[in-house]
């Protein structure tokens, strides 16, 4: 074989070479597409899913493991713009609720005028509360567990079975897609390890949020949450997101957070 021969060959082994990583690449954009539409997806869920119910519902996304499910949150909501998300005591929460359901259990079988064992600790605001969370609140209240401004669960359908939109989902992190990114209005500070939440209301208002999708190809799609109509919009590529979370609906730049 001729040198020039040899270079021929050299030079069609380097277009194919090309046309395959351009093929490649093609792949991985359209992979992170639908992995960014799954996420808009759960996204408009939660809106409905407040709609429907008159509940407040939220998707929380745990940056450390790529994974994100929506919850149903009962008690007052009220967001405050802090440092870092609150998060409540949930093995300490899940022991007071077992100890609550036992006291009551044993005070049900105990005989007339007598104190069932093992509940001298339950105080009336405990045992005769209206619902389980407002025990837990109480007991929780009493104990010094932190639980939030509101008790957040995965949903329920109206018979009490789990909802099946409320399983968990996680993106392919094999596939170098992950989510980089997510700035809420709660939060000073965009996240990008830590567990994050955004915030869907029954009259059909959000928290404005963005979140950010890559691939390792430098790819991005961006999803941005409404704040007054609860609309999520997808966009290619990176956006100013100050410009956006600092604009109101109508469209004028807002005050500065302090």
């Amino acid at each position: 074989m001729t040198l020039i021969e040899i270079m021929i060959v050299l030079v069609v082994i380097g277009v194919i070479f090309g046309f395959a990583l351009k093929g490649l690449g093609k792949v991985s954009k359209t992979k992170l597409r639908e992995d960014s539409m799954k996420v808009a997806a759960t996204l408009r869920t939660a809106y409905n899913m407040a709609a429907e119910t008159g509940q407040h519902h939220r998707v929380v996304f745990d940056l450390e493991q790529q994974v994100y499910r929506i919850e149903a949150c009962v008690g007052q909501m009220k967001l405050v713009r802090t440092d870092e998300e609150e998060t409540p005591d949930e093995d300490k929460l899940e022991e007071l609720e077992e100890k609550i359901e036992n006291a009551r259990e044993q005070m049900q079988n105990a005989q007339p005028g007598t104190l069932a064992p093992n509940t001298s600790d339950m105080v009336p605001e405990i045992v005769g509360a209206d619902s389980p969370e407002a025990a837990a609140d109480a007991a929780a209240a009493l104990a010094g567990v932190r639980i939030g401004a509101a008790r957040c669960r995965s949903p329920q359908t109206p018979d009490g079975k789990p909802d099946k939109r409320g399983e968990p989902e996680q993106l392919e992190a094999g596939r170098g897609i992950l989510i980089r990114r997510i700035y809420v209005s709660h939060l000073r500070d965009p996240v990008k390890n830590s567990l994050v939440s955004i915030n869907f209301f029954p009259l059909g208002t959000a928290e404005k949020a963005v979140i950010e999708i890559v691939n390792q190809e430098g790819d991005q799609y961006s999803l941005l949450v409404s704040r007054m109509t609860g609309r999520v919009e997808f966009r290619d590529g990176e956006i100013d997101v100050d410009d956006f979370m600092f604009r109101d609906g109508a469209g004028d730049r807002e005050e500065e957070r302090e």
